[in-house]
């Protein structure tokens, strides 16, 4: 704190004296938030040491927020990061910080919303039941994610963090944040339904599942409000125009779940565009589903590699081509492994971004340029598999909600049902009946397994 507070004194002084004392207090603080926030990941699982430090490291977090030393956010942002995650839980101290985290947004923190975004993240993770209740709390979290969506200061890649966001509020609110969903819907329409708005597909993917997000969280509500404003049809339409993008076990569970929903709310109450398009939408899950295991695959074998799996995973999963070129020729043998784990998460990203457009299925008009291109939009915008990713949706297994959906639709909407049915091709009509065998194995394998 003592180092802090002199490079606040400092800072008033541009001498060149001063300005170089100041960058070395500057530095210096640095290295000691980056160490305390190590020594406070490595508490895991130790709450009551990671609360007390909190009484301590707390103070300097709301110092360096209130008196706005920007140089150092990303690491006290890191900090709290750390506090929340360790614990799984969001303290009285922590809640504490939340007005110093908006007002710090609000002066100039717009700037640093990918920094913020994990511990925001927390704080709906962790802290749901304040989320879902405290309204106060709510308008300040949108607040934010709106500034960010309409702000002329920031990138698609920050506008990505809203969205990431408005999921997590979705995910983690279900049923009790009714009133935030016409507002995240519209906020995502205002780009999927303008010409030239989308720049990248990161962006176009978060967007597209803001409203899938909506759609699980309570389709009848999204629905309500896509008519409303007369969004359905074009929605709709730039959903299933790329659903080749939604390349990650998470984007693909999203698509299932979120088109799935639709089929829950009674015929009568569709919108019109629906109500002819039901068997487009379930070409799309199924098309989805035809993809979902070869994700799941190299999500599984990214895990293993990280958790320290042994060397057959690599053997089994990327073969080398033989060419020593492709590596380093020197004797940094730690260089060497680093750049084969690249290039074999290269390669793992590569095989899930292209799954769901590599197995057959209906083709799916894309509508942002060539096959090739996208492949080089994918890895230029991020939308590898995030082996650190953690949603409620890692507990959903979407085989058994499509059985379910399904089985609702055959009781309670016989005759879009039977529509349904009827559309689908005999190679369609074969491939969901392996879905329902496999949901059937999966049902049969819990049972046995609660007995």
């Amino acid at each position: 704190m003592r180092i802090m507070s002199d490079a606040v004194s400092k800072a008033t002084d541009v001498s060149s004296a001063n300005v170089d004392d100041m960058s070395d207090k500057t530095m210096a603080a640095m290295g000691v938030l980056k160490t305390l926030g190590t020594l406070v990941l490595n508490l895991e699982g130790s709450p009551e040491v990671v609360y007390n430090l909190e009484e301590v490291l707390f103070p300097v977090v709301r110092f360096v927020l209130e008196e706005r030393l920007v140089d150092l956010y990303d690491e006290v942002f890191e900090i709290l990061d750390c506090c929340m995650f360790s614990v799984k839980a969001v303290s009285a101290n922590a809640w504490g910080l939340f007005e110093s985290i908006y007002m710090c947004f609000m002066n100039d923190g717009i700037d640093f919303i990918e920094e913020m975004l994990p511990s925001l993240d927390n704080y709906v993770s962790y802290g749901t039941d304040v989320v879902t209740s405290n309204s106060e709390v709510q308008a300040r979290l949108f607040n934010i994610i709106e500034t960010v969506m309409k702000s002329d200061r920031v990138g698609e890649n920050d506008r990505v963090c809203a969205c990431k966001l408005m999921e997590a509020i979705m995910l983690h609110g279900r049923n009790k944040i009714d009133g935030m969903i016409p507002g995240f819907i519209s906020l995502a329409a205002a780009y999927l339904l303008s010409n030239d708005a989308i720049e990248t597909p990161s962006f176009l993917v978060h967007s597209l599942e803001v409203v899938l997000n909506a759609l699980h969280y309570n389709p009848s509500v999204a629905l309500t409000v896509l008519e409303q404003y007369k969004w359905t049809e074009g929605i709709f339409t730039r959903l299933l125009q790329n659903a080749a993008k939604f390349s990650r076990v998470h984007d693909k569970k999203l698509m299932i779940l979120g088109l799935t929903a639709v089929l829950s709310v009674p015929a009568a109450q569709l919108p019109p565009a629906l109500q002819s398009g039901l068997p487009q939408l379930f070409e799309g899950v199924l098309q989805t589903f035809r993809s979902l295991d070869t994700a799941i695959e190299a999500r599984e074998a990214i895990q293993r590699m990280y958790e320290g799996g042994s060397d057959d995973d690599l053997d089994n999963e990327y073969e080398w081509d033989g060419n020593d070129d492709d590596f380093d020729g020197g004797d940094d043998e730690d260089g060497d492994v680093d750049d084969l784990e690249n290039e074999y998460l290269q390669h793992l990203a590569s095989k899930a971004s292209k799954a769901l457009g590599g197995e057959g299925g209906a083709d799916i008009e894309d509508g942002l340029g060539s096959d090739d291109d996208d492949d080089d939009e994918y890895d230029d915008d991020g939308l590898e598999e995030e082996y650190s990713m953690d949603t409620p949706l890692d507990h959903i297994d979407a085989y058994l909600v499509l059985q379910e959906r399904l089985t609702e639709m055959q009781a309670l909407n016989a005759g879009t049902y039977n529509t349904i049915m009827q559309s689908l091709s005999a190679e369609s009509g074969q491939f969901l009946r392996s879905l329902i065998d496999e949901a059937d194995k999966k049902r049969n394998t819990q049972v046995g397994a609660s007995q």
